[in-house]
Protein backbone atom coordinates (compact mmCIF):
# COMPACT_ATOMS: atom_id res chain seq x y z
CA UNK A 1 0.00 0.00 0.00
CA UNK A 2 0.92 3.53 -0.91
CA UNK A 3 2.34 5.44 2.14
CA UNK A 4 0.30 8.32 2.09
CA UNK A 5 0.49 10.83 4.42
CA UNK A 6 -2.04 13.89 4.66
CA UNK A 7 -1.86 17.07 6.61
CA UNK A 8 -4.61 19.66 7.36
CA UNK A 9 -3.47 23.10 8.30
CA UNK A 10 -3.94 26.51 7.26
CA UNK A 11 -5.58 27.16 4.09
CA UNK A 12 -5.06 23.69 2.70
CA UNK A 13 -4.71 19.90 2.87
CA UNK A 14 -1.32 18.12 1.72
CA UNK A 15 -1.23 14.88 0.94
CA UNK A 16 1.90 13.08 0.28
CA UNK A 17 2.58 9.74 -1.83
CA UNK A 18 5.49 7.73 -1.61
CA UNK A 19 4.99 4.60 -4.01
CA UNK A 20 7.99 1.67 -4.14
CA UNK A 21 8.68 -0.90 -6.63
CA UNK A 22 5.48 -2.83 -4.55
CA UNK A 23 3.28 0.22 -4.58
CA UNK A 24 3.18 1.70 -7.87
CA UNK A 25 0.25 4.76 -7.05
CA UNK A 26 3.63 7.32 -7.49
CA UNK A 27 4.81 6.41 -10.90
CA UNK A 28 0.47 5.65 -11.72
CA UNK A 29 -0.06 9.12 -11.12
CA UNK A 30 3.13 10.63 -12.26
CA UNK A 31 2.23 8.97 -15.99
CA UNK A 32 -1.82 10.45 -15.48
CA UNK A 33 -0.41 13.72 -15.75
CA UNK A 34 -0.33 15.20 -19.44
CA UNK A 35 2.54 17.88 -18.85
CA UNK A 36 5.89 18.33 -19.75
CA UNK A 37 8.65 15.86 -18.23
CA UNK A 38 11.48 18.22 -16.79
CA UNK A 39 14.83 15.99 -16.43
CA UNK A 40 16.26 16.85 -12.94
CA UNK A 41 19.46 15.49 -11.74
CA UNK A 42 18.64 11.51 -10.90
CA UNK A 43 14.79 11.99 -11.77
CA UNK A 44 12.19 12.91 -14.04
CA UNK A 45 9.19 15.26 -12.27
CA UNK A 46 6.06 16.84 -13.98
CA UNK A 47 3.90 20.02 -12.57
CA UNK A 48 0.63 21.14 -12.83
CA UNK A 49 -0.19 24.42 -10.75
CA UNK A 50 -3.43 25.75 -10.97
CA UNK A 51 -3.98 28.74 -9.82
CA UNK A 52 -7.34 31.86 -10.14
CA UNK A 53 -6.99 34.43 -12.21
CA UNK A 54 -5.43 36.55 -9.36
CA UNK A 55 -2.66 34.02 -9.20
CA UNK A 56 -3.74 32.38 -6.06
CA UNK A 57 -3.24 28.28 -5.60
CA UNK A 58 -5.97 26.35 -6.13
CA UNK A 59 -4.46 23.02 -6.40
CA UNK A 60 -1.15 22.02 -7.94
CA UNK A 61 0.49 18.68 -7.87
CA UNK A 62 4.08 17.75 -8.38
CA UNK A 63 5.54 14.05 -8.97
CA UNK A 64 8.90 12.81 -9.21
CA UNK A 65 10.20 9.51 -10.26
CA UNK A 66 13.39 7.87 -10.02
CA UNK A 67 15.53 8.00 -13.32
CA UNK A 68 17.68 4.99 -11.62
CA UNK A 69 15.03 2.75 -9.64
CA UNK A 70 12.26 1.29 -11.91
CA UNK A 71 8.94 2.27 -10.46
CA UNK A 72 10.51 4.76 -7.45
CA UNK A 73 8.49 7.90 -7.68
CA UNK A 74 6.85 10.25 -4.93
CA UNK A 75 3.45 12.76 -5.27
CA UNK A 76 2.81 16.02 -3.36
CA UNK A 77 -0.60 16.88 -3.65
CA UNK A 78 -1.67 20.40 -1.90
CA UNK A 79 -5.60 21.41 -2.20
CA UNK A 80 -6.17 25.42 -1.09
CA UNK A 81 -9.52 26.40 0.35
CA UNK A 82 -11.26 28.21 -2.20
CA UNK A 83 -14.91 28.17 -4.23
CA UNK A 84 -13.79 25.11 -5.88
CA UNK A 85 -12.22 23.07 -2.59
CA UNK A 86 -14.33 21.57 0.55
CA UNK A 87 -11.68 20.59 3.12
CA UNK A 88 -12.77 19.17 6.27
CA UNK A 89 -9.96 18.44 8.63
CA UNK A 90 -12.51 16.49 11.16
CA UNK A 91 -13.00 14.26 8.88
CA UNK A 92 -9.69 14.14 7.31
CA UNK A 93 -11.28 15.10 3.61
CA UNK A 94 -10.47 16.84 0.65
CA UNK A 95 -12.82 17.85 -2.36
CA UNK A 96 -11.86 19.72 -5.04
CA UNK A 97 -14.20 20.42 -8.11
CA UNK A 98 -14.31 22.62 -11.00
CA UNK A 99 -16.95 22.77 -13.99
CA UNK A 100 -17.64 22.98 -17.14
CA UNK A 101 -15.90 26.54 -18.24
CA UNK A 102 -13.64 26.59 -14.95
CA UNK A 103 -12.65 22.50 -16.43
CA UNK A 104 -11.14 23.34 -19.17
CA UNK A 105 -8.38 25.11 -18.46
CA UNK A 106 -7.15 22.07 -16.20
CA UNK A 107 -8.65 18.71 -17.64
CA UNK A 108 -5.90 18.91 -20.90
CA UNK A 109 -3.38 18.77 -18.20
CA UNK A 110 -4.53 15.24 -17.27
CA UNK A 111 -4.79 12.26 -19.47
CA UNK A 112 -8.36 11.91 -20.76
CA UNK A 113 -10.03 8.26 -19.78
CA UNK A 114 -11.97 6.61 -22.78
CA UNK A 115 -15.55 7.31 -22.98
CA UNK A 116 -17.60 5.81 -20.99
CA UNK A 117 -14.85 5.42 -18.49
CA UNK A 118 -14.20 8.60 -16.34
CA UNK A 119 -11.67 7.38 -13.58
CA UNK A 120 -8.11 9.15 -14.51
CA UNK A 121 -6.01 8.00 -11.53
CA UNK A 122 -7.43 5.72 -8.14
CA UNK A 123 -5.11 4.82 -5.62
CA UNK A 124 -4.64 0.85 -4.81
CA UNK A 125 -6.54 1.70 -1.44
CA UNK A 126 -8.97 4.54 -2.66
CA UNK A 127 -8.17 7.16 -0.86
CA UNK A 128 -7.14 9.16 -3.55
CA UNK A 129 -9.01 9.94 -7.27
CA UNK A 130 -9.34 11.91 -9.87
CA UNK A 131 -12.57 11.64 -12.21
CA UNK A 132 -13.18 13.96 -15.46
CA UNK A 133 -16.71 13.37 -16.04
CA UNK A 134 -18.59 12.74 -19.06
CA UNK A 135 -15.61 12.65 -21.01
CA UNK A 136 -15.50 12.37 -24.54
CA UNK A 137 -18.81 13.94 -24.47
CA UNK A 138 -17.80 17.59 -23.91
CA UNK A 139 -16.01 17.98 -20.02
CA UNK A 140 -18.71 18.25 -17.09
CA UNK A 141 -16.24 18.43 -14.40
CA UNK A 142 -12.79 17.17 -13.09
CA UNK A 143 -12.86 16.46 -9.22
CA UNK A 144 -10.17 14.97 -7.21
CA UNK A 145 -10.41 14.07 -3.90
CA UNK A 146 -9.13 12.49 -0.90
CA UNK A 147 -10.48 10.71 2.02
CA UNK A 148 -8.30 9.85 5.04
CA UNK A 149 -10.70 6.67 5.84
CA UNK A 150 -11.83 5.33 2.68
CA UNK A 151 -12.89 1.67 2.56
Amino acid sequence: MAAEQAFFGGNKATILIQGSAQDLDAVNLFNAMNVPINNEEGKFSKIINFKNSIGSPLFNLVCKVSKSVENLGSCTLNIHTSKFANIDKVKREALFMVSASDAWEIVPQFVQPKWPENIVFLSINKKLGIVIDNAGQGTQSLRIWFIDKAK
